[in-house]
């Protein structure tokens, strides 16, 4: 998964450091490319989609994508729910710039 610092410009620092914690918290337990570490990624992604960070929440979703792939498979659940929320952010994202 590498080691990118993941830093959010409008998510306050309490925050970003809870999301550092609770990640490297799941990983030493359930694994690196666990799906528990997965589904926090889509999580996250989902939490950042609504507060109006779309762009940003694309990284996480691609990182549970990533996860999902390589454990579950390209025909898994919860890859194809990744997937929408990816199809999600493309969508508002466009609407967006359509907008503008």
């Amino acid at each position: 998964m590498g080691n990118k610092q993941v830093k959010y410009e409008q998510i306050s620092s309490e925050d970003q450091e809870q999301y550092e914690t609770e990640l490297v918290e799941r990983k030493q337990k359930f694994g690196d490319d666990s799906k528990e570490v997965a589904a926090y990624h889509n999580a996250v992604g989902l939490e950042l989609w609504k507060r109006g960070l779309g762009l940003e929440s694309l990284y996480e979703y691609r990182q549970a994508e990533k996860i999902y792939k390589a454990t579950q498979g390209e025909q898994s659940e919860s890859l194809a729910n990744v997937y929408n929320n990816i199809a999600v952010v493309y969508t508002d994202h466009n609407n967006l710039e359509e907008a503008l």
